[in-house]
Parts: C-alpha cells; structure tokens; sequence
C-alpha cells in the first residue's frame, strides 16, 4: 500500500508539470496563430521548436560554454564561501566585522558589477568565472554558517567534556549536521552561479547563452532569442538536479 502510494506521488511529480506544460504550450500556440500575433513579437512554441532544431548545434555550444563558466564560478565562490561560513562560526568578532559588508554587496545588482569585471579582467572566460562565483557565494556563506552552528548543544557539551578538539568538534559533529544546510547552499548557489555567468556574457562576451541572448535581441531574432533562453533555462535545472543528485548520495551514505 505504502508502495502504491509512493508510486503514485512519484507519477504526480513527473505528470503533472509535464501536462501543465502542454496545455501551456498548446494555449500559446492556438492564441498566436488565431490572433496573427507577429513572429518578432511572439513567435509560436512550434516555431521556437524549429528554430532549435535548426540551431541545436550551436545552441549546445553556447550551453555548454555558459555551464562551464557557471560550474569554475559555483566551485571558487563556494568554496571561499564554505571556509568564511566556518571562520565565522569560530569567531563572532570576524563574523561581526564582515557580516555588513557582504550584505551591503549583496544588495547591489550583480548587472551593475559585469561591465567592472569586463573592464577589470577582460571578456574572456575569468570575467565570467568571477561573476559566477560572486553570484553564489552569499547564499552559501549563510547556509554554511546557519548549518555550522546547528548543532545539538547536548551533543556540543559531551564533546567538550571527552575533551575533543575544535578539529575533532568540526569534522564529527558540526560538519554531518551542517551538511542538509550546506546543501541547500549548494542547490541555490548551482541555480545562482548560471544567472551570473549568463549576466557577464550579456556585458561582454564571444560565445555562451548570454553573448547568443545579446545578438539575438540586437537582430531582433525573436525565436532565436526564446530559444537562448530555453537553453539557459535547462542548464541551471541541469545544474541544480546534479547537485541534487549528489546530495542524495552523500546524505544516504552518511545515513
């Protein structure tokens, strides 16, 4: 019974965003040919369907330019992101002192920062990585810190009475239970980290989704321009299901 029921969720997971979508698709596509909608305005879903067919190769190309931007920005930003989350939980004063500023950052618009990093770095492929990196590492100072000083206090206290050292502390214990927050960092920070590769393309690149979004709008390309937004679409669900599917694997493991 508990197998049919998950059976069933599980089919209600996958069917029912697949029939939304197509009666999405299915509306869109009745209401631009009976109302003559222009293709520049807005193009069809089965034209939109051609022109990535017709431009698959080069629409792959550019995906995979921008994911691996978004994948060098997500492993720097969080990376640095993980060892400041663990330095403020050992210290209040740093936590304190630099808490204010990355909130301040995160409060300017990452579009506002791409054309410094052009100008800084160039339009090649560091620029980006930055960018990406940026990005994601607010999130996952915050996860990491909030995961880290989630610990049990009775578990903390039997630690400090066996004596254990902050290392030992850290590793077993702050650590496996930091991880579901740490995750979520991750999650978000995947997602993230392929907005902010996309955005520093749109100030400057040669390739990737965001440089195929630019040409697209300046030629008023519109199906081409649906189509670069798919694909950017799909990558950072492509992304954030990898990071999901690792999450699984090391939870259950860790179980």
């Amino acid at each position: 019974m508990d197998t049919n029921v998950a059976n069933s969720r599980a089919h209600h997971e996958v069917y029912a965003p697949l029939a939304f979508a197509a009666i999405l698709l299915l509306v869109w596509e009745v209401l631009t040919r009976a109302l003559s909608v222009p293709q520049y305005l807005i193009p069809s879903p089965s034209v939109i369907g051609n022109t990535i067919i017709n431009e698959f190769g080069s629409l792959i190309t550019d995906a995979s330019v921008t994911l691996l931007e978004a994948v060098l920005g997500f492993l720097l930003g969080t990376s640095a992101a993980f060892t400041l989350g663990a330095f403020f939980v050992r210290s209040k004063l740093i936590e304190n002192s630099i808490s204010p500023i990355f909130v301040a950052l995160q409060a300017v618009p990452i579009i506002a920062v791409s054309p410094l990093l052009i100008i800084w770095f160039g339009n090649g492929l560091l620029s980006k990585v930055i960018m990406a990196a940026i990005a994601c590492f607010f999130p996952m100072v915050i996860n990491t810190a909030a995961g880290l000083k989630s610990v049990n206090p009775e578990s903390l206290s039997l630690m400090r009475l066996l004596s254990a050292t902050e290392s030992q502390v850290f590793w077993k214990l702050r650590l496996p239970s930091a991880l579901p927050f740490i995750f979520s960092g991750l999650k978000i920070s995947a997602t993230i980290s392929v907005i902010g590769a996309v955005v520093a393309e749109l100030a400057g690149a040669t390739q990737g989704i965001g440089f195929q979004i630019l040409i697209s709008s300046y030629r008023t390309d519109t199906p081409m321009l649906f189509s670069a937004v798919i694909f950017s679409a799909l990558t950072g669900i492509f992304f954030f299901k990898s990071v999901a599917l690792l999450e699984r694997i090391v939870l259950k493991n860790g179980h």
